[in-house]
C-alpha cells in the first residue's frame, strides 16, 4: 500500500504470476480521467509513478471500474433474531485492509456468543443475546472507522507542516523498535 497526493493505492495479489488487483480511491469527479481503454497508458504511467518500482514495471491493465465510497455504520445491527455483521453492518474506506479485519472480528465474536448460548442450552437467537453481541462490537467498530478515516485524511492532506509530521512519523515507525508490532496489534484489534 502506498499513500500519495492522488490518494491511497493498494496492490492485491491475484492468482497467476505477476497479476495484481489495484485499489486506488480517487477524488470524486476525477474518476473519468482513469476509466476507459483510451486512458490505459495514462493510468499505467500514474500507477508506476505513484507505486514506484518495488512491484516491477506495470505493463498492462485490465478493465477498470469506479465505485463510490461511503462510510456506513448501521443504526442497528441486531433486530429481533437477525444480526447484521461485516460489510452489511459497516462499510469503511478500504485502507490497510481494516474493513476485512473488522469483519473477521465480528464473526469471531458472534461465534463465541453463540457457543456460550449453546453451552448453556440457551436460545442462540434470543434477541437480548444478539443485542449484547451488538453492544460488544460497537466500540471496536467505531475505533476502526475513526482510525481509517484519520489515516486517509492524514495522508490526503498536502499541508507542508502535516506532511513533515507525517514523514517524520513514518521514519520513526520504520526505525524505532517495537512500534510496528504495536501499530499492527492496534489495527488487528488486539490488546497492546
Amino acid at each position: 500500500e502506498r499513500f500519495s497526493a492522488l490518494g491511497p493505492l493498494a496492490l492485491l495479489p491475484l492468482p497467476g504470476e505477476y497479476r495484481r488487483s489495484v485499489v486506488w480511491p480517487v477524488k470524486k469527479g476525477t474518476e473519468a480521467e482513469w476509466l476507459g481503454e483510451e486512458n490505459d497508458q495514462h493510468f499505467l504511467n500514474a500507477l508506476q509513478q505513484t507505486y514506484g518500482d518495488r512491484a516491477g514495471k506495470f505493463e498492462k491493465t485490465g478493465k477498470r471500474f469506479s465505485y463510490p465510497l461511503s462510510q456506513v455504520l448501521a443504526h442497528k445491527q441486531a433486530v429481533g433474531r437477525v444480526v447484521l455483521m461485516g460489510n452489511a453492518a459497516h462499510t469503511i474506506h478500504p485502507v490497510a485492509g481494516q474493513g476485512f479485519n473488522l469483519c473477521l472480528r465480528d464473526a469471531d465474536v458472534l461465534v463465541r456468543f453463540l457457543m456460550e448460548q449453546l453451552a448453556k442450552s440457551d436460545d442462540i437467537g434470543a434477541p437480548e443475546n444478539l443485542l449484547a453481541y451488538e453492544q460488544s462490537r460497537l466500540k471496536d467498530q467505531q475505533r476502526v472507522i475513526k482510525f481509517c478515516d484519520s489515516v486517509v485524511r492524514g495522508f490526503s492532506n498536502q499541508n507542508p507542516i502535516l506532511k513533515l509530521l507525517r514523514n517524520t512519523g513514518l521514519i520513526a515507525f520504520d526505525v524505532i523498535p517495537g512500534v510496528k508490532p504495536l501499530v499492527a496489534n492496534y489495527a488487528m484489534g488486539l490488546k497492546a
